[in-house]
């Protein structure tokens, strides 16, 4: 069948279990109004752009659109549907002429199990004032495009999808990034990115981009979803341009991935990144500048992303009690390291503790029985309890690998 509108006076319709295709517009439409129509819709259990066991997108004749919701839509769920071959984005929500609201994306597959079922620019696309979406549990893999593209958006929640890998470990890459934040055309703020598998894309698997309070927890990014298995993005696993307040943190392991793991870039400032475990990536664990190790300077003056803060430093050891320098009044994490942490393919692996300096800059922490100096790496956080809004540092060196270096 052809596609499916629902203006502004419809309320709480459903449609489901067809097979929409060849519309010039959008296979389902949705638009609200300010009078409150166009709320409670549901698109379920459809076939959308595609025809069910297709094996591409030849002979078919695509929709430019897949889903589009619009103009103060409320409350649209999009549910159990495939959304493969479309012209463009697969799901498309689009908050010119009035912000849609309240839409939920969950237990589609958006793209299809090769490149030939891909949507021709997004998987998903949320953008231009519309606000309060979640996608949960879908499968976006294949797109020519990014799996996801946000932009001018505020209230996203982004949780337990499988993004360039299916949750079997099928990898079909979006041929861009995972996610891409992009706030060239308006900031994106207030997302939350949790528990999901970003991995396999071509690009970056999430790239933060003059975007503003975002949060990434226990993301698998560059491992498949119980981190056995190397499925690295093509370039950064997360890259965070001129953006504030971007934690990536709470669990989740950044891993496999072909440049830095986490790499910030411009006026990035007030980043807190410390995820479970970060390693194997062809460039730094973490890199403040996407330029490779930054060597600690004297009274810790230079600017640059994170303010370039200075990393701790161990220079006494009394049994296994570890003492040195870092920024006054800083916290301080303390990691199992992974090879060199100042070199392509360090990190670490495990959290062991934390400290805090005093007035002056001196810490001490006590090592666990067994585990000594040359086994840890370190980092400062500039705020006391690596508080919202701290800047956190590039690892240490591990002592016995690599002499720090002060420029």
């Amino acid at each position: 069948m052809g596609g499916f509108a629902g203006t502004g006076s419809g309320n709480n319709n459903v449609v489901q279990f067809n097979t929409i295709l060849g519309s010039a517009a959008s296979g389902v439409y949705v638009q609200g109004d300010t009078q409150g129509g166009g709320s409670g819709n549901q698109i379920l259990n459809n076939a959308i752009g595609v025809r069910t066991g297709a094996a591409d997108c030849d002979d078919i004749e695509r929709n430019t659109y897949g889903v589009y919701v619009a103009s103060s839509a409320s409350g649209t769920r999009i549910g159990n549907n495939l959304i493969a071959c479309n012209g463009r984005d697969g799901v498309s929500i689009d908050g010119t002429g009035g912000s849609p609201r309240n839409t939920l994306v969950n237990i589609n597959d958006i793209g299809g199990n090769s490149s030939d079922l891909g949507n021709g620019w997004a998987g998903v696309a949320i953008y231009a004032g519309a606000q309060a979406v979640t996608l949960d549990n879908n499968v976006i893999i294949g797109n020519d495009r990014q799996g996801v593209w946000l932009g001018n958006t505020s209230d996203i929640t982004i949780t337990h999808n499988a993004i360039g890998v299916s949750a079997t470990g099928l990898v079909v890459p979006n041929a861009m990034q995972g996610i891409h934040l992009d706030g060239t055309l308006g900031s994106v703020t207030n997302a939350r990115i949790n528990q999901n598998t970003i991995s396999g894309n071509l690009l970056q698997g999430v790239w933060v981009q003059f975007s503003a309070d975002i949060r990434l927890g226990a993301n698998m990014i560059g491992p498949n979803s119980d981190g056995t298995r190397a499925i690295g993005n093509g370039m950064e696993g997360v890259l965070i341009q001129d953006s504030t307040h971007v934690d990536v943190v709470g669990g989740g392991i950044v891993a496999f991935n072909g440049a830095a793991g986490i790499a910030l870039t411009g006026s990035s400032a007030g980043n807190r990144l410390y995820p479970s475990a970060a390693y194997g990536n062809k460039g730094l664990a973490i890199d403040l500048g996407n330029d490779g190790f930054t060597p600690n300077d004297a009274g810790d003056a230079d600017t640059g992303p994170n303010a370039l803060l200075n990393y701790p430093v161990i220079t006494q050891t009394a049994g296994q009690v570890i003492t040195g320098p870092a920024r006054p009044l800083c916290s301080l994490s303390v990691f199992r390291a992974f090879l060199n942490p100042v070199g392509p393919g360090g990190g670490y692996t495990a959290y062991f503790g934390g400290t805090s300096a005093d007035g002056t800059g001196r810490w001490s922490y006590t090592l666990l029985p067994g585990v000594t100096r040359w086994d840890v790496t370190l980092q400062a956080c500039s705020l006391s309890g690596c508080a919202l809004s701290s800047d956190v540092s590039e690892l240490s060196p591990r002592a016995r690998v690599f002499t720090p270096v002060v420029r």
